[in-house]
């Protein structure tokens, strides 16, 4: 089974933001994101509430009043990657006087090469007593699980479930995704 990430965001919490501080001059000067990043310039969004920049390697910023979002779609390049959690760190160090309050960090993922019948037998087999639930015989129906805990005064949620993904000249594959 191979693991892939589609996309990887950290999402920071913060009080009393101001959004239209964001631009890629102020992204670029204060060595936030590297310079050889390029700005999609028709997705450049500024705005008193909410401010967004999409670069062309498919990282992009936004920041409204009461967040702000880094986020990584680029498969290629996403799983050895550590350029969103420098970007992020950045970002904060630069702006060290907003109240932040909490920190996310949010992955959209999924393992391959199984056929919808193995995910959803796994995942019965794994997480479902029949004893205790009683047999759950609906073939047609898909599976999808939510989990929540905290640990160490940190809050986890994951939702492990069957789907699928269609790409571009490629067949439909069965996959469990993770999230």
């Amino acid at each position: 089974m191979h693991f892939t990430i589609k996309e990887f965001a950290i999402v920071i919490l913060a009080k009393s933001n101001n959004p239209t501080i964001l631009n890629v001059d102020f992204l670029k000067i204060n060595e936030i994101c590297p310079k050889e990043f390029v700005a999609i310039e028709e997705s450049i969004l500024c705005t008193p509430a909410i401010s967004k920049i999409e670069f062309k390697n498919n990282i992009s910023v936004l920041v409204d009043t009461d967040r702000i979002m880094f986020n990584n779609k680029n498969v290629k390049t996403l799983n050895n990657d550590f350029t969103l959690p420098d970007i992020a760190i950045n970002y904060l160090r630069t702006l060290p006087h907003v109240k932040y309050a909490a920190l996310g960090i949010n992955f959209t993922g999924h393992f391959e090469n199984l056929d919808s019948y193995n995910i959803r037998e796994f995942l019965l087999r794994k997480f479902f007593n029949e004893r205790a639930w009683g047999k759950v015989d609906a073939p047609n129906s898909s599976l999808t699980l939510n989990f929540t805990f905290e640990r160490n005064n940190v809050k986890f949620n994951i939702t492990l479930g069957q789907g699928s993904i269609v790409e571009k000249d490629s067949p439909k594959k069965d996959v469990l995704f993770v999230r």
